[in-house]
């Protein structure tokens, strides 16, 4: 992950965004071939190491979490964990994003 969000425009970058929203089963899928196991655990890892704490970051997963777990859980200040339960996380992002007001929709970026 690097300062400029991949498939953003030219000169935007990670600075002019106020809310980042990651559909983890996707970059798990994509990262390690399976959103199960130690991945989901390297890739909190990844994310904690290369985004700045000033961005807030949702990491959205399919599913239900681990038995006893919640379903949202904050890391650090801007980074937190939920997962979308009984309907695909596509959708709670969808969901998010339509819930944030819209002048603030132009600094959030899905990936």
């Amino acid at each position: 992950m690097s300062g400029r969000a991949r498939g953003s425009r030219p000169g935007v970058g990670l600075h002019e965004i106020d809310r980042l929203y990651v559909d983890g089963n996707n970059l798990l899928h994509r990262r390690s071939g399976t959103p199960t196991g130690a991945a989901p655990r390297l890739l909190l890892a990844s994310m904690r190491a290369a985004l700045p704490a000033s961005l807030d970051v949702v990491l959205m997963l399919d599913g239900q979490p681990d038995p006893g777990a919640p379903h949202h859980e904050v890391l650090r200040r801007g980074l937190e964990v939920r997962f979308a339960g009984r309907i695909d996380a596509d959708s709670v992002l969808v969901e998010l994003v339509s819930a944030r007001p819209f002048a603030e929709r132009a600094r959030t970026l899905v990936v």
